[in-house]
Formats: structure tokens, sequence, C-alpha cells
């Protein structure tokens, strides 16, 4: 049996943001089944949806921790000190 029928290779890139992101998929056999025939194109696109919501929300996290370290450090202002009144 040739090895391309052992298993399948997708590469794919998911946009997100101003990030793009490569996946490398490798699909194996079932246990039992010589090929990978069980992995159908319906397959794929369960997988890259899933793939990209998780990828998707890695990308908005760390984004967000970038804007999160740029941001200046609020300066901590003190309470106006009670008015007083010295009386001679």
């Amino acid at each position: 049996m040739p090895l391309s029928n052992l298993w399948l290779s997708f590469l794919f890139v998911l946009q997100c943001g101003n990030f793009a992101v490569l996946v490398d998929l490798h699909v194996l056999p079932l246990a039992g089944l010589e090929d990978t025939s069980w992995f159908t194109a319906h397959h794929i696109e369960e997988v890259t949806a899933l793939v990209r919501d998780a990828v998707d929300r890695r990308v908005k996290q760390y984004a967000e921790s970038l804007y999160h370290r740029r941001q200046p450090k609020q300066k901590k202002e003190l309470p106006p000190a009670p008015a007083f009144l010295v009386k001679r």
C-alpha cells in the first residue's frame, strides 16, 4: 500500500486580525481502517472552523495583552486634602 494512502495532510492559512496563522493538519486512519477515506470534505470544514475559533480567541488575547502592556500606567491621584482653617 502506498504511503500516501495511510495519512492525509492539509495545509491552510487562517487570517486573524493582523495575524496569519499557518495550520498543518494531518489525518491518520481510524483503528481498523487501512486508509483515511473516513475523513470527508465536511470533516475538513468542521476542523477548520474549530481551529479558526480557537486561534482567533488566542490571537485576540495576545493582542489585548500587547495593548494593555503599552498603556501608560495610571498615576494614582491622591484625594484632595481637607480644607482647614487656623484661627489665632
